[in-house]
């Protein structure tokens, strides 16, 4: 994982323990992809029509991984996040009626 220095040195993370300095670089980093995420958004009209939906798709799991990081952001530091089967399939009807990625 790449974290710029400057970042690290921001929050006073000289090693990723479970503390304030780490749980507030996790938060920013989840805010910034979140930002990332809602300025692509208006790009799916951009994107031709046989990969929207795979965009969307991908974009709708990492966001949902990223929703459950926001609830619980030191837990990157103990266990590998990731979403089920059926987790999955939820995504897939959610975006199906919400095309959205957060």
């Amino acid at each position: 994982m790449y974290i710029p220095q400057d970042e690290l040195c921001r929050f006073g993370v000289k090693s990723f323990d479970a503390n304030d300095g780490t749980r507030q670089l996790i938060e920013f980093q989840i805010a910034r992809a979140e930002s990332y995420f809602r300025a692509a958004e208006p790009l799916l009209r951009e994107v031709s029509f046989d990969a929207r939906f795979p965009v969307l798709l991908m974009g709708g799991i990492y966001a949902t991984v990223l929703g459950r990081l926001r609830r619980n952001p030191l837990v990157v530091l103990r266990e590998r996040l990731s979403l089920s089967p059926f987790a999955k399939v939820a995504v897939v009807i959610a975006r199906l009626l919400h095309p959205r990625f957060v």
